[in-house]
């Protein structure tokens, strides 16, 4: 039934009717589908992105102006 779905156009899929049983099992099979290994792959990587993303905001106080004394001496 699902390649069926598939193959069909919105207009077509919107006179069937799935019960939402139906839907809910199809989107459980679908997740449950999914390894653990690559879910976790993803949110490392999510993770590892925002941080990377926080650090650029925020650059680091040794960086750029150097304070009191910037460097004219007399």
């Amino acid at each position: 039934m699902l390649s069926i779905l598939l193959l069909m156009s919105n207009a077509q899929k919107s006179k069937i009717s799935i019960s939402p049983f139906d839907n809910f099992t199809k989107a459980m099979d679908g997740l449950m589908r999914v390894p653990h290994s690559e879910i976790k792959a993803a949110l490392d990587k999510e993770k590892r992105e925002k941080t990377r993303k926080k650090r650029a905001k925020n650059p680091p106080a040794s960086s750029g102006v150097s304070g009191p004394s910037s460097g004219t001496e007399d």
